[in-house]
């Protein structure tokens, strides 16, 4: 009778289970309304001023993030995959189940890319998002090759692309969350706490009262 070989790797057996991995690791603060418009506030008046030492990115791309991130309910990851032609202007009277209307250019129309769990879907958000998306698209490099969406298996122009790449994974926890908690001025120990969990609940007509 031969002798079966047993194959053991430690990082596999020994990992620690997902679940325990999950809820071990960050724990997202409900960022109460007050705070949450500060950030709206502080993403749409980002100067170059603000811009901290390890930031190289363009002011025009830092304030676009910004403005996507606190407008739009979007993940890091879904803003990382948008693509260059994703806003869309709002033309016309959006008239309401109740009678009231919405003024056309109050909202604009975002293209939400395919995920694993929802498909591609279009999002009205604040008017404000596209202007500070159109100020990138002037400034953004036209020569970059479209790179591969790991999602759709497609060559897409990523709008948050620079030098040929498209913006990391960390680039809202770690870049854009501690700019706009310094621009308004937030004490040091709050910054940790505030994570990329978008306020999905906080819909355009509260963004509208912060824009100017």
């Amino acid at each position: 009778m031969g002798l079966g070989r047993l194959t053991f790797s430690p990082r596999h057996h020994l990992a620690t289970p997902r679940t325990i991995a999950f809820n071990s690791g960050v724990n997202p603060r409900v960022i109460d309304d007050a705070s949450w418009l500060k950030l709206i506030w502080a993403s749409l008046n980002i100067e170059r001023k603000d811009l901290l030492p390890e930031i190289h990115y363009p002011l025009a791309m830092v304030q676009a993030i910004a403005v996507v991130w606190t407008h739009t309910g979007l993940r890091s990851n879904e803003i990382m995959r948008l693509a260059v032609n994703c806003a869309h202007a709002q033309s016309n009277e959006v008239v309401h189940d109740d009678g009231t209307t919405t003024p056309a250019g109050t909202l604009c129309y975002l293209d939400i890319p395919a995920s694993k769990t929802f498909k591609a879907f279009v999002k009205p958000v604040a008017a404000v998002v596209k202007e500070r998306i159109d100020a990138w698209l002037l400034e953004r490099p036209v020569n970059q090759a479209p790179l591969l969406d790991e999602r759709t298996g497609e060559k897409v122009s990523y709008l948050f692309q620079f030098r040929g790449k498209r913006i990391g994974t960390s680039a809202i926890n770690d870049t854009i969350i501690p700019l706009l908690c310094a621009r308004w001025k937030t004490v040091a120990d709050a910054s940790p706490a505030i994570e990329d969990e978008p306020r999905r609940s906080l819909h355009w007509p509260v963004c509208l009262k912060a824009c100017p």
